[in-house]
């Protein structure tokens, strides 16, 4: 039968993908599974409403269960509530706007149980009909994360039960950047596994939980001071480390009061990465326009066809 797997499933304001999301762990090839799925909408709120009629379905599935926070409080909130509610040695995410492919559970179980000198796994993904690869480096890891290089979609990601309980999971104070912060962390004392192949369809949500201009810039300066004793010694160990990390994490920014038309954000923002590192970030800004254009013109052309 196999050890006790969590799924926990945090939601907000997405009832219409929800069930799709619970469905797809329910037609899991790997069969000893509990669904928790964490309610974070308010509860004066049509997304509460929607989602208590939804979950009706699943009333009589003793492999589900539905907890609901008595005041909206975040995605991290969420998960934290799903992990110390958890029975499971093992313990995944899925986010209610992605889908788990059948043998998602099984591949990951089988490739911890294989090798128990690692905590965490994670996958490739399916996403708009590709396949999302990432160049995992295990020796610079935390660095490519920092950088924004590498990210850890949550919803990839399975831990045994004590490596994430040990490190108190995730940090509440993050809105965004939740598993980047959490992965940072894990890493400083944990390995990681990553399977190439793709396990899960992530969804393409219509940014309800996206931070835009000061509050945006708040968390990112959250973030990197955070971490600034980890940068620092990567900068020891190769100069110019610091450098790269912090202008890649202010190019995301720029693009995003650029693509959301905060040009007084925007301005304040150039003027500061002008003034410390103009050419680091002129080359980071640049390559990333072009990348994004790349890209537009690319999904332009496939839609053309179709």
């Amino acid at each position: 039968m196999g050890e006790l797997v969590s799924v926990i499933i945090p939601t907000y304001k997405r009832c219409e993908n929800l069930e799709k999301a619970i469905n797809s762990v329910l037609r899991q090839t790997y069969d000893n599974i509990e669904i928790i799925v964490v309610d974070d909408n308010n509860p004066d709120t049509e997304y509460r409403s929607n989602n208590e009629e939804m979950m009706k379905k699943y009333k009589e599935n003793n492999k589900v269960i539905y907890i609901k926070h008595d005041k909206n409080k975040n995605g991290a909130a969420a998960r934290n509530t799903g992990i110390f509610a958890s029975r499971g040695k093992y313990i995944a995410f899925l986010d209610d706007d992605d889908e788990f492919l059948e043998n998602k559970i099984e591949k990951q179980v089988t490739f911890l149980e294989k090798n128990h000198e690692i905590n965490c796994v994670g996958c490739q993904i399916y996403k708009r009909g590709s396949i999302v690869r990432q160049n995992i480096n295990q020796k610079k890891m935390i660095e490519d994360i920092l950088s924004m290089k590498v990210s850890p979609i949550t919803s990839t990601l399975l831990f045994r039960e004590k490596a994430i309980k040990s490190i108190n999971g995730f940090d509440e104070n993050y809105r965004r950047h939740q598993d980047v912060e959490l992965m940072v962390r894990y890493l400083q004392e944990n390995k990681f596994g990553y399977i190439k192949e793709p396990l899960i369809i992530m969804g393409v949500n219509k940014g309800e939980n996206i931070l835009k201009g000061e509050e945006l810039n708040e968390l990112k300066k959250q973030f990197l001071t955070k971490f600034m004793p980890i940068i620092d010694e990567l900068d020891k160990k190769k100069k110019g480390t610091k450098r790269k990390i912090i202008c890649s994490n202010y190019v995301g920014v720029a693009l995003s009061h650029l693509k959301n038309k905060n040009y007084k954000f925007l301005k304040l923002l150039l003027k500061d990465m002008y003034s410390t590192y103009p050419i680091t970030f002129t080359r980071y800004f640049l390559k990333s326009v072009c990348r994004r254009l790349i890209l537009h013109v690319k999904w332009r052309l496939a839609n053309d066809k179709n």
